[in-house]
């Protein structure tokens, strides 16, 4: 597994993130480019950094010598593999140690749980900057990604609220970077962290708390969506940390659920949902969904009413989880309804739901306008929409 890129090369190509060979006056990279080689002055001087890796140590998210380090005291820092049967035993979340870890080193057993505010992998509010490389990361998935995942949001918590979270928990932070860097193609960055996170991820599951942590929750969302984009890369999709948050749904969801999401766990079901929506539509399989929950129907909007993110949220999750019902409805075969009448019927419930649902919806989904697109752009007309989460239930 390659390091981190050198510090002490030349400006240039520091700040275009490539390897320097760090040959003056003229790198090897900016010779053959043909580009002004810059270096930083030799002069003396005051430099003050949190972090500084040595060559070809793995990606962290903070300096390991702080007193506020993320993952808490040495015994923490250092690694060495898992011996056999040294896991702590895990509740049945779908998933295993050996479903998860990979040939890199794993972090000690006597990891801490996440419920220890000095050691555990969460640590409290902190104004300590991330390193260069780490924020970029963050931010890539911030300004790129994370619309992604509040495409049904419209308080926009994964773009808002996880990077927050993501700079006080290296759970997050890892599953981010992770994300971030299988996007924009840094292979080797994305599965070392993807490691790193599951390597922290993996003590926790034997925690009771676990399921009431909305920072792991939103980590392993985001693992699921990595997942996903490294099918191309591994040729396969086994799921396993879609299974692995199914369980932990189970175990803090209530039987009631409010469309509107007003917390980052209630906003993570909603991107749960629409990744089984999504596995489900390319396997043709019924969504691992519990569709026993009651979904709170949302509140009306009148024609005078201030726009309300709220809202807007709870109508645009309101239509996913009718979608979700539909698909369920449409791959479950004769086994869910034995009987044709049965099944008809169910059909005609579904199709007033999305007709309900089409003729109550605020006045925002409408689109800004619609058209015949213009000559060989397409052969689907043109809708214009005010929000992610108003276009993707245009009838």
């Amino acid at each position: 597994m390659g390091g981190l890129r050198s510090r002490s090369g030349c400006l240039t190509c520091r700040e275009r993130h490539v390897k320097c060979d760090e040959t003056k006056p003229n790198c090897g990279k900016c010779l053959k480019r043909h580009r002004l080689c810059r270096w930083e002055d030799a002069a003396p001087q005051l430099k003050i950094r949190r972090y500084e890796p040595k060559d070809k140590e793995p990606l962290a998210p903070s300096d390991q010598q702080s007193p506020q380090t993320p993952g808490g005291d040495d015994s923490a820092a250092e690694t060495s593999p898992h011996p056999d049967g040294s896991i702590p035993q895990q509740l049945d979340f779908g998933w295993c140690p050996q479903d998860l870890t990979s040939p890199a080193t794993a972090i000690s057993n006597s990891t801490p749980s996440h419920e220890s505010p000095d050691h555990g992998p969460w640590t409290g509010p902190s104004t300590a900057a991330l390193p260069r490389q780490e924020a970029f990361y963050l931010h890539h998935y911030s300004e790129h990604l994370a619309r992604w995942l509040d495409c049904t949001d419209a308080s926009r918590q994964f773009t808002l609220n996880v990077p927050t979270l993501a700079k006080r928990s290296p759970i997050l932070l890892y599953a981010v970077i992770s994300f971030a860097a299988r996007h924009v193609g840094d292979s080797v960055v994305a599965e070392e962290s993807h490691e790193k996170c599951v390597e922290l991820l993996i003590p926790l599951l034997s925690t009771e708390t676990i399921a009431n942590d909305e920072a792991v929750l939103c980590a392993i969302v985001i693992l699921r969506v990595y997942e996903q984009l490294s099918v191309t890369v591994t040729g396969s999709d086994q799921e396993r940390h879609l299974a692995g948050l199914s369980a932990l749904l189970k175990t803090s969801q209530g039987r009631q659920v409010d469309p509107s999401a007003p917390t980052v766990s209630q906003a993570a079901f909603w991107v749960y949902v629409r990744q089984c929506l999504y596995n489900a539509c390319v396997n043709q399989q019924p969504p691992n969904l519990d569709f026993d929950l009651i979904v709170i129907p949302p509140l009306p909007v009148t024609a005078n009413q201030a726009v309300d993110v709220k809202s807007e949220t709870a109508w645009a999750n309101m239509i996913t989880w009718i979608c979700a019902t539909v698909v369920h409805f449409c791959f479950s075969g004769a086994g869910l309804y034995t009987e044709p009448a049965g099944r008809m019927q169910k059909w005609h419930e579904l199709s007033e739901a999305v007709e309900k649902w089409n003729d109550t919806k605020p006045r925002t989904f409408d689109p800004i306008w619609s058209g015949e697109p213009e000559p060989r752009s397409g052969l689907f007309p043109d809708t214009w929409f005010t929000g992610d989460w108003h276009g993707r239930y245009h009838p």
